[in-house]
């Protein structure tokens, strides 16, 4: 740590010598919550105040091909893991954590598939996203979120314009995408409907490790996102409703060694919610937030020739009810305490092929409080939950925050969270390429952030040192050519530094650029991390000048490992980026093109990844 942190010093040193550069800001924000913007008041969710929570907004990838994957392996200190091109298999990890220890939420939902499988991002179209939030940290969403939390937010958390809109595009590999909304709105609120469809050949050629071209097939994927909001507000009172349904079918293509032509994947996730924010009139009386949600997901695996075994035939859904109550006491100012309490119960169902149907019931507690200390902000928070018959998980920080005059911000967070193995890790049926594991032990993490950041009208910059000690974590890996499961990886360390940065050059052009530097190995055998690659750059220059958009954007990513022994070793990849939009009174049209330069690239598994792909799209507004 002494080293991350005299490199930390030294690149504060260098901020200092910057300050008086200039640039718009950057959506990095450090708030004592998540706020979702709506007409009238904001709903919250919970963060301490030294945590980082950067947040992408809208302008971030309209008028680009870009999905919800593409977005986020922007941030710095997430990693993206794809299986092939859009439409496939897409999970997201942070700091060296993986998708399991990563809490993905829609409007504030937890959502997953079925066995706590981490989400696949291809069951969400960007079409119906307003903003992302993405935090470090997250000790007060429990242990699932170890590694962090991702929050989604829908287009109709947002005050949006009356009028409706339709789009459609046409790219590589056979891929065709459409969507249609309509938004409604009234002097006490709004009303949105949206549908969308996405379908995609998907195959393509590459050239095998050997020399030979080879194809890659069955990688058609096909996708139906519906969406519905409504918002009634009044001077006290938010009333958010929501509907969400993803499904997803798609080929699996396997193992470039083992294809599996035939093998089809459907995937389907589908989320309700409803939540009531209340302000009090007394600024420094307590606010209450009411949540209600349903949850679902839904898998079911097909495969009747497969290159290993007999034919597989299974399916696996699970149902969620989940009710929560936060209490948020107000602070008249910056100076004051502000406290929160959160309590929460759900009640799982899941059915499978396999094993038939299984019943879980959990309830969560939540505290935190705020004071000031030596003109800090220092937050104290807790979360403990426990589950019938599988024991308590538990999680706890200590963050702090302090403005440091002339735009800069210091933070700092320490925290551990220890989590039970779920029911499905451990039990888990043999669902062909998926299996349980019944000797897990339970996971445990301790984490350290340190970091400063600097505002100015035209430059801004968000820099940090973390380190992370993992202990018997707890993470779906391949163990054969046509098998995964859950292990206990070797104690492992983590440390790192995560920088982000955007400058306003002039009044049309902007650039920004997010860099990680991860080290993770394992204590006794001194391999590295899987999927953890030790450099991660995302670059982009931009051109604005009010009808016209232009983008231009460089990724690069390291070497990795691609299974626990060491032996698969995933090649660096890199890519170019280039869309152009315009933007008329009714009509928008737009250019992009992916992978310019059609380089060879490899996913987390030393799969091949699909080349150079063109779309072009136009949406016309009603």
């Amino acid at each position: 740590m002494s080293r991350l942190a005299s490199l930390v010093a030294a690149l504060a040193a260098l901020v200092v010598s910057l300050w008086q550069l200039t640039t718009p800001a950057l959506s990095v924000e450090q708030l004592g919550e998540i706020r979702v913007v709506a007409p009238a008041e904001s709903l919250v969710t919970r963060t301490l105040p030294g945590e980082r929570v950067r947040v992408l907004t809208r302008d971030t990838w309209e008028g680009r091909d870009a999905t919800v994957a593409d977005v986020l392996d922007e941030v710095a200190g997430v990693i993206v893991a794809r299986t092939g091109g859009e439409g496939s298999l897409t999970t997201v990890g942070m700091r060296g954590a993986g998708g399991g220890q990563v809490l993905i939420m829609l409007n504030g939902v937890p959502v997953s598939l079925p066995g706590g499988l981490a989400l696949d991002l291809s069951l969400i179209d960007l079409d119906s996203v307003e903003r992302i939030e993405v935090i470090r940290g997250g000790a007060t969403f429990g242990s699932r979120a170890e590694g962090g939390v991702i929050n989604i937010i829908t287009r109709g958390q947002q005050a949006l314009q009356s009028g409706a809109s339709l789009a459609s595009s046409q790219g590589s590999f056979g891929t065709r995408e459409g969507c249609w909304q309509r938004v409604r709105t009234e002097t006490s609120g709004q009303s949105l409907l949206l549908l969308s469809g996405f379908n995609t050949e998907g195959d393509f050629d590459f050239a095998s490790i050997n020399g030979p071209i080879r194809s890659r097939q069955n990688n058609q994927a096909r996708r139906a996102n519906f969406l519905w909001e409504r918002q009634r507000f009044s001077a006290r009172t938010l009333t958010s409703s929501f509907a969400h349904v993803g499904a997803l079918r798609r080929g699996v293509p396997g193992f470039a060694e083992f294809p599996t032509v035939q093998a089809k994947l459907t995937e389907a996730m589908g989320t309700v919610g409803w939540n009531r924010l209340t302000e009090p009139e007394d600024a420094e009386a307590w606010s209450t937030e009411a949540r209600l949600s349903l949850s679902s997901g839904y898998l079911r695996f097909r495969d009747p020739d497969p290159a290993i075994g007999p034919p597989i035939r299974n399916r696996n859904a699970n149902l969620t009810a989940r009710a929560e109550l936060m209490l948020t006491e107000k602070a008249a100012s910056s100076t004051d305490a502000r406290s929160q309490v959160v309590v929460s119960f759900s009640e799982e169902w899941l059915r499978g092929t396999d094993y038939g149907s299984r019943r879980q019931t959990r309830a969560g507690l939540s505290l935190a409080r705020s004071f000031q200390l030596g003109g800090a902000t220092i937050t104290p928070g807790i979360n403990a939950s426990a589950a019938e018959g599988l024991g308590a998980n538990g999680s706890w920080e200590l963050a702090a925050r302090r403005e440091l005059g002339r735009g800069f911000i210091g933070s700092a967070s320490f925290g551990r969270s220890f989590r039970f193995p779920d029911m499905s890790e451990l039990y888990y049926p043999n669902e062909g390429y998926i299996r349980g594991n019944p000797e897990l032990r339970g996971e445990k993490a301790l984490s350290a952030d340190v970091g400063i950041g600097v505002e100015q009208p035209r430059f801004t910059l968000d820099l940090h040192a973390f380190r992370r000690k993992q202990e018997n974590t707890i993470k779906f890996v391949p163990v054969s050519a046509y098998t995964i499961e859950p292990r206990n990886l070797p104690s492992v360390d983590v440390d790192g530094i995560e920088a982000e940065t955007s400058v306003r050059l002039d009044t049309h052009f902007s650039g920004c650029a997010s860099y990680t530097l991860t080290r993770a190995s394992s204590r006794s055998s001194g391999l590295p991390l899987t999927q953890t690659p030790k450099y991660k750059l995302a670059a982009a220059l931009s051109y604005r000048n009010g009808t016209l958009s232009l983008r231009a954007g460089h990724y690069r990513e390291s070497e990795q490992t691609g299974d626990l022994f060491g032996s698969v070793r995933v090649p660096a990849k890199q890519r170019t980026d280039l869309s152009a939009s315009w933007r008329g009174k009714h009509n928008e049209w737009a250019l992009a093109v992916q992978n310019l330069f059609d380089e060879d690239g490899r996913d987390f598994w030393d799969l091949p990844l699909p080349g150079r792909y063109v779309e072009i799209s136009i949406k016309h507004s009603f």
